[in-house]
């Protein structure tokens, strides 16, 4: 069997932009991929990653064998500002500030997704 996919959490609340990236790179039109992924997806991992460096890790992983959790936090509210459900966090992961959460509507309007 051949199985073709991949897993993304932008998928939950932006589904139209996994498929098309989907659909490019299924097609072999990397160059286009590549440009989607730049244009709409990279906007919001820069947000999980600066969002991560704003806060204590409370992983008890070490460093190098850990992932970024925040992917949770903005997943959780790009869901909300779409208007589906993502709720809050379990403990010990931290949910988005107003502030924070007001960044990520921002820049789910500019990526075009609101």
């Amino acid at each position: 069997m051949n199985y073709a996919g991949f897993v993304t959490f932008i998928g939950n609340f932006a589904p139209s932009i996994s498929y098309e990236i989907y659909e490019m790179v299924s097609s072999g039109r990397f160059d286009k991929a590549k440009e989607v992924l730049k244009e709409k997806v990279l906007p919001i991992y820069r947000l999980v990653g600066r969002f991560m460096r704003k806060r204590e890790d409370p992983s008890i992983i070490p460093s190098v064998l850990r992932t970024n959790y925040m992917y949770m936090s903005v997943g959780k509210a790009c869901m909300d500002l779409v208007g589906l459900h993502g709720g809050s966090l379990r403990q010990p992961l931290e949910d988005l500030t107003e502030e924070e959460k007001e960044e990520v509507r921002r820049t789910l309007e500019e990526i075009g997704v609101i």
